[in-house]
């Protein structure tokens, strides 16, 4: 049987794009703690930042529901010689790949990342058509990005819930929803606003 298997070439963690480009990893509300006391143990800069973020009209603050590890050059726990230097404890988002999860409209979707050097390699036999080839491709990259879309899901349904007990208003409910992927660009048109995290935010 076919199946995926890590070179450990290191490609994944070094930033491929063009000059001034930051590539970044996204990491989630439950692993930031973990990677900080990372970053510490292995004394390496915590580039982590808030990445979405939802204005709440109602509390004037933004909400930040996922961040990124960001890097111009290389990923901050790779070692050359070493290589991953926090495998075991890397984000979910590492534990996936190659296979990426995107999200349209409602719907997430999965797809395999060519930029993988196994992928690349092997891009012949490579062609999954549906979830069941991928899964069957990349066993255990598949069932971490099945935890990502669950991940993905938690997070609106928490949105939600918040919203129907009139704890926040990010104009889900309303169909005006706003949010931000540029932290800069938020914080210049919400001046001020304090930033929250999504699950420090209580449900009755």
């Amino acid at each position: 049987m076919f199946f995926f298997k890590c070179f450990k070439c290191g490609k994944c963690c070094h930033n491929v794009k063009s000059e001034g480009y930051e590539r970044y990893i996204p990491v989630y509300l439950d692993e930031i703690s973990k990677l900080e006391n990372l970053a510490l143990k292995n004394k390496v800069k915590n580039n982590l930042e808030p990445d979405l973020l939802y204005p709440d009209i109602l509390n004037k603050r933004l909400i930040v529901v996922t961040y990124v590890l960001k890097f111009k050059d290389v990923c901050a726990f790779y070692n050359e010689k070493l290589g991953c230097t926090i495998y075991n404890d890397r984000p979910i988002t590492c534990k996936s790949y190659p296979v990426s999860i995107w999200k349209e409209h409602i719907n997430y979707m999965m797809k395999v990342n060519t930029d993988c050097k196994f992928v690349e390699k092997n891009i012949g036999l490579i062609s999954p058509k549906n979830y069941s080839e991928l899964e069957t491709f990349f066993p255990k990259e598949y069932k971490q990005a099945k935890k990502l879309m669950i991940k993905g899901k938690e997070i609106l349904y928490r949105i939600i819930e918040l919203e129907q007990q009139k704890k926040i208003d990010v104009g889900y409910l309303s169909g005006k929803l706003d949010f931000f992927y540029d932290v800069e660009k938020a914080e210049v048109e919400y001046k001020n606003w304090e930033k929250i995290n999504l699950y420090d935010i209580e449900l009755d």
